[in-house]
């Protein structure tokens, strides 16, 4: 049987989806190089593609994700078992700051 992908799937494949290097020019994502980070530009583009009401990441690392969904106003929930980097995302979401500024 042959494989079937979307255009989506085929772009996610091909983007940079799992480099933390472009945000390190980003505002909140630049304090902390996190290296097994998603890009936060591509995480955006999937979340503003499908459209979900709601996001959970069970594997939340640096909050990526969660930030990226509270920038396009998306109720998101992460979950992260190490105490280092829970600590690091819960910091970057701690931020009192309007998400669409930037």
């Amino acid at each position: 049987m042959p494989e079937f992908r979307n255009d989506f799937q085929s772009r996610a494949i091909t983007e940079r989806a799992g480099t933390f290097i472009d945000n390190m020019k980003l505002p909140i994502h630049r304090w902390f190089r996190y290296s097994a980070g998603f890009s936060a530009t591509w995480v955006e583009g999937v979340i503003a593609e499908l459209k979900p009401k709601i996001v959970l990441d069970p594997f939340a690392g640096s909050g990526t994700v969660c930030i990226a969904a509270d920038k396009l106003g998306v109720n998101s929930y992460g979950i992260e078992a190490h105490p280092f980097v829970y600590r690091l995302a819960q910091g970057k979401l701690s931020w009192e700051i309007h998400t669409h500024q930037f």
